[in-house]
């Protein structure tokens, strides 16, 4: 989480897309979206916390979904 603070204050993307389900990022999301940044999140179906799922609802994009015809390895 360190390393991705850090990240948005010297590179300052457009759009920023996190791969998780953990809702500590939660406040790094917020303030993101607060300065004018779009957030975009990957993660497990049924899995990705409600505190990243009320400030994205539909920014929310789930690994299973990029899988037509290949079995996935389960989340933990």
């Amino acid at each position: 989480m360190q390393d991705f603070y850090h990240l948005c204050q010297f590179w300052q993307p457009d759009v920023l897309v996190l791969v998780t389900n953990d809702g500590d990022f939660a406040p790094i999301v917020k303030e993101q979206l607060t300065m004018g940044r779009q957030v975009k999140i990957l993660g497990y179906k049924g899995k990705i916390s409600k505190k990243l799922t009320q400030l994205l609802p539909n920014d929310i994009y789930f690994i299973e979904d990029l899988y037509q015809d290949e079995e996935l390895p389960k989340a933990a």
